[in-house]
C-alpha cells in the first residue's frame, strides 16, 4: 500500500477479510483532474477505468474495447436560495424561477437524456414513505411570467454565486438557466466564486448550487439533514419555516408507518409551494472502462471494488 498525496493511492487485497475475498489483488487510484487526460489515458491503455466522464466524451470512448457505464444517481442537484433576500423572499419569485426551467432540455442537451428528474425531494430507497405519485417540478414559462407580474418584479438583478464546475456541467447549466430566466423576464447575474467559503459569505442575498445526498435510506437523511436543526443550510439562516420544522421533527420522532407517510408528503408539498430550493435533476455519475473489466457502478457516488459488486466474479 502507498499513498502519494494528489498523485496516487495503491491498495492491496486483505485476503483474510471476514466479508469475502476481494476480486482484485490490488487497485491503484490515480489523480487526473482533466477529463481529456483521463480519456486519453484510457484509450492508450494506461487506465482500466476512469470516473467523472462527461456526456460530450461518450462517443469518443464507446468502442469495441471500452464501455461507458453509469447514469443517474441518488444525488439531488438543487439551487439553494437565500429566502431572506430582496425579491427572493417572495415565494412567487421563487416559484417563477423554478417554473421557467426546461429540465428536459437540459437533460437532453447536456446529459444525452441519461439522467432524470425525481418526484420531489425523495427517493425510492426511502421505502414505504416514498410517494411515486408526487409530481416532478413543472415547466410552465407562461405561469412563471404571470407570477412575476403578480409579484411586481421590476427587473432588479438577482445574484447567482457560481463555482467553476464543482458539479459536472455546472457552468454550462448555469449559463442555460440564466437564458431561460431571461426569456421570462428575470435578470439573474452570474458571480464567479473560487470556493464554498466565498459562496457562503454573508450577506448571501443570492442563489447557488448545492446537492442533497441521502446518507441513509430514510427521508431524514436528505433535506432534513440540511434544513433541520444542526444542518448546514439551517445554520446559514436562509429559510425559516416553523411549519417545516414542526413536521420534520414529528416525522423524525414517529414510528407509525401511516403517520410517517402522511408527514413525508406534507414536507414535499411545503418544498413545492415554498420553494426554499429549486430541484434541477438527479446528478449523473458516468465511467468509462475496459470492456473486459468486471465492474459495475451503483446508483450512488461510492465506487465498490469489493466482493459484493455484482460484476465481480473472479480475481483480476
Amino acid at each position: 500500500m502507498s499513498n502519494r498525496k494528489d498523485v496516487s493511492l495503491i491498495l492491496k487485497s486483505h485476503d483474510e477479510y471476514w466479508g469475502g475475498l476481494p476480486p482484485f489483488a490490488s487497485i491503484e487510484f490515480r489523480i487526473v483532474p482533466e477529463v481529456a487526460s483521463r480519456v486519453n489515458g484510457l484509450l492508450a491503455g494506461d487506465y482500466d477505468l476512469i470516473s467523472d466522464l462527461l456526456p460530450d466524451q461518450f462517443e469518443s470512448v464507446e468502442t469495441s474495447r471500452f464501455d461507458v457505464v453509469g447514469g443517474a444517481i441518488s444525488n439531488l442537484r438543487v439551487l439553494a436560495i437565500d429566502t431572506t433576500a430582496p425579491w427572493l423572499s417572495d415565494r412567487r419569485i421563487r416559484q417563477a424561477l423554478s417554473l421557467a426551467i426546461d429540465r428536459e432540455l437540459i437533460m437532453a442537451q447536456l446529459w444525452r437524456g441519461r439522467i432524470d428528474v425525481p418526484h420531489g425531494a425523495q427517493y425510492p430507497i426511502f421505502g414505504d414513505v416514498y410517494d411515486p405519485t408526487f409530481p416532478a417540478p413543472a415547466y410552465d414559462p407562461d405561469r412563471s411570467r404571470a407570477l412575476l407580474r403578480e409579484a411586481g418584479y421590476n427587473g432588479d438583478p438577482i445574484a447567482y454565486r457560481l463555482l467553476n464546475n464543482w458539479y459536472p456541467n455546472q457552468v454550462l447549466t448555469a449559463q442555460i438557466l440564466v437564458q431561460m430566466w431571461k426569456a421570462v423576464g428575470v435578470n439573474v447575474v452570474l458571480h464567479q466564486m473560487e470556493n464554498f467559503s466565498q459562496v457562503y459569505t454573508k450577506p448571501l442575498s443570492a442563489i447557488w448550487d448545492e446537492s442533497f445526498l441521502p446518507s441513509w435510506p430514510d427521508l431524514t437523511s436528505m433535506v432534513w439533514r440540511q434544513y433541520g436543526p444542526g444542518g448546514g443550510q439551517h445554520a446559514l439562516k436562509i429559510w425559516d419555516s416553523p411549519q417545516y420544522q414542526s413536521i420534520g421533527a414529528a416525522y423524525a420522532q414517529s414510528s407509525d408507518g401511516q403517520e410517517r407517510k402522511q408527514l413525508a408528503r406534507a414536507t414535499l408539498k411545503i418544498f413545492a409551494e415554498e420553494v426554499p430550493f429549486i430541484i434541477l435533476h438527479n446528478n449523473g455519475a458516468f465511467y468509462a472502462k475496459r470492456r473486459k473489466l468486471a465492474w459495475e457502478p451503483y446508483a450512488a457516488l461510492v465506487m465498490d471494488f469489493g466482493p459484493f459488486n455484482p460484476a465481480n466474479s473472479a480475481r483480476q
